[in-house]
C-alpha cells in the first residue's frame, strides 16, 4: 500500500476517533449547559475556587482525583460520569484503596449530602484534610 494512502486513511481514522471521543473540558462543557451550571451557581454547588470554573473548561489542563470528585458530587453526577471523567484524565478508582472506596460513596450518596456534608463524613472515616472536597485553605 502506498504511504500517501495509509497516511490519509490515519488521518481519517484518527478524527473519526476524536470527533467521537469529546476531550475532558468538552465533556464539562456540555455537563455545565445541562445542568444550567454558571460560575455562581458552580462555586455554590462544589465550594471550588471560581478559577475553577474556567480551568475545568479549557483544554490541555490537568486535575486531580479530588478535584473530579468535588465536582461530581457537587452537581449529583453519578458514577457513570465519574468513571467517564476520571478515564478522560487517565485516573480511576481503586477498590483496594480505602480513600477511592470513600470518594465512590461519597459520589453515590451526593444527591442527598452537600460538600460539607461529605467532607464532615470523610473526617469522620479519617480522611486528612488535603484529601477533603472543595477548595482547600492554607494552614
Amino acid at each position: 500500500m502506498d504511504k500517501d494512502k495509509l497516511h490519509n486513511e490515519f488521518l481519517n481514522r484518527y478524527e473519526l476517533s476524536v470527533s467521537a471521543n469529546p476531550a475532558f473540558h468538552e465533556v464539562v462543557e456540555q455537563i455545565f449547559k445541562a445542568k444550567h451550571v454558571n460560575a455562581t451557581t458552580f462555586m455554590k454547588l462544589t465550594s471550588l475556587d471560581p478559577m475553577f470554573y474556567t480551568r475545568l473548561t479549557r483544554a490541555n489542563e490537568q486535575f486531580s482525583l479530588r478535584i473530579i470528585v468535588t465536582l461530581c458530587v457537587g452537581l449529583g453526577l453519578g458514577t457513570g460520569i465519574l468513571e467517564r471523567l476520571l478515564s478522560l484524565m487517565s485516573h480511576s478508582l481503586s477498590p483496594r484503596k480505602r480513600l477511592d472506596c470513600l470518594y465512590r460513596f461519597v459520589v453515590e450518596h451526593s444527591d442527598e449530602m452537600s460538600i460539607q456534608e461529605c467532607n464532615d463524613f470523610l473526617k469522620s472515616e479519617g480522611v486528612k484534610s488535603k484529601d477533603l472536597l472543595g477548595s482547600q485553605t492554607r494552614e
